[in-house]
């Protein structure tokens, strides 16, 4: 009877559009969410700083409780097919099965792990489903660029964005593997980091990883050990391919900017 009432009392929550003003701040405020959580999630795993315990269990209380609220609020948010607005309860249902559900669930259950077995060392990564939550950004910001014209500086600015990105992840790692080999020369060791705070060693780390994505590297922080050199290697590598793109959709961006300055002027 309990299970009819709450049934009877969802169906007489109204559905919300893409565009409605509270679901654009709740998505705005989700997104922020996000950013952070990986950003300090990532930072958790592979610098293990000295945070505040109390503070830290809190904040993902507080983050499971609002993907938890997400989860209830996309099974009442509309969606487009082909231009058209679907409202129907069941076809939004079915639409949010099969696409993000799983993942927004994985999310909430990784962080609940993660507050489990924080004292684990290896049972701690279960959190990297949290990763999947990158799919959910993508459809935030598309939401967001069907709505307003962002201009191309925007573009310019997510460009710039992606390669910081993806030497923060390079960063991470490098500092991992230094921090794993404890008995063994280590990049850390060579510049006497080993004891320095979380922050020194991520302001060095971030610092290699757009050296040698965006150049050849200036040779002041190198690899020291077998470990080192393959994860530097795969860094140049990925950083090439990475950095390519980015010039190469800059280059786009400048020569749409340009063309579209030569008709306005004819």
């Amino acid at each position: 009877m309990k299970f009819y009432h709450l049934k009877k009392i969802w169906k007489t929550i109204p559905i919300l559009d893409p565009t409605n003003k509270f679901k654009l701040i709740w998505d705005f405020g989700i997104l922020l969410l996000i950013f952070t959580n990986l950003f300090y999630l990532s930072l958790e795993l592979t610098f293990e700083p000295d945070f505040n315990k109390f503070y830290d269990k809190l904040y993902n209380c507080f983050t499971i409780s609002a993907l938890s609220i997400d989860i209830l609020i996309k099974f009442k948010t509309s969606y487009y097919d082909h231009g058209i607005v679907m409202k129907n309860h069941y076809k939004i249902s079915r639409n949010y099965y099969q696409n993000e559900f799983m993942i927004d669930v994985f999310a909430v259950i990784a962080l609940i792990l993660h507050i489990s077995f924080s004292a684990h060392t290896y049972y701690k990564w279960v959190v990297i489903l949290f990763l999947g939550k990158l799919k959910c950004i993508k459809t935030i910001i598309r939401n967001y660029e069907n709505i307003v014209d962002f201009g191309d500086f925007y573009e310019l600015f997510g460009v710039m964005l992606k390669v910081l990105c993806v030497a923060r992840i390079l960063a991470c790692f490098w500092h991992y593997i230094a921090f794993c080999e404890t008995d063994k020369i280590t990049w850390l060791t060579v510049h006497n980091l080993q004891n320095a705070d979380w922050s020194v060693k991520y302001i060095y780390s971030i610092y290699w990883a757009l050296v040698t994505m965006v150049t050849v590297g200036y040779g002041d922080i190198t690899p020291q050990n077998p470990s080192e050199i393959i994860y530097c290697s795969f860094t140049i590598l990925a950083g090439s391919m990475v950095f390519g793109y980015c010039l190469n959709r800059i280059g786009s961006l400048l020569t749409n900017i340009d063309e579209r300055d030569k008709e306005l002027k004819f």
